[in-house]
């Protein structure tokens, strides 16, 4: 590691693991589980005004894979459409909060987004446009002062 020399943990050759054989953690599969925990219609919806889902498609997409000869969902898919990602992925949800101050003393409003998360995040930007006071141009992910 940079300069010196220290001895690989588990962690780290399974890190080294990953990134040597070009799989990202959304792309890992859970064997766990079956491709029925992705959520076919959800999936279907989000992608209906660009184009038609099919199930094929769900793998061309890297919600699911291929592991040891069954068709498995991946981490990445289980996060964004899972029928039960609290159970397989319980901290992966979005808390929003609004102080009174400039100190995180007193708390205004609050919100625990634990939906889908491709819903959550949508739910996020429009807390964040509920509680600008300022006058502002707020787009998808950035805001312009007015």
């Amino acid at each position: 590691m940079g300069s010196t020399n220290r001895r690989a943990d588990a962690a780290l050759i399974g890190a080294m693991q990953r990134f040597a054989s070009g799989i990202a953690f959304d792309e890992r599969p859970m064997p766990a589980i079956d491709s029925e925990a992705i959520d076919f219609r959800a999936a279907s919806e989000l992608f209906a005004p660009f184009r038609k889902l099919s199930k094929r498609g769900l793998a061309t997409l890297h919600l699911t894979t291929t592991h040891q000869g069954h068709e498995v969902p991946t981490a990445g898919g289980v996060l964004l459409f899972g029928r039960d990602r609290p159970t397989h992925s319980p901290d992966a949800w979005i808390q929003a909060a609004r102080f009174r101050g400039i100190d995180t003393a007193t708390i205004v409003d609050h919100v625990d987004l634990k939906g889908p998360l491709v819903c959550a995040i949508d739910l996020a930007v429009t807390f964040v446009e509920k509680h600008s006071l300022r006058g502002a141009a707020i787009g998808r992910l950035r805001r312009q002062d007015r």
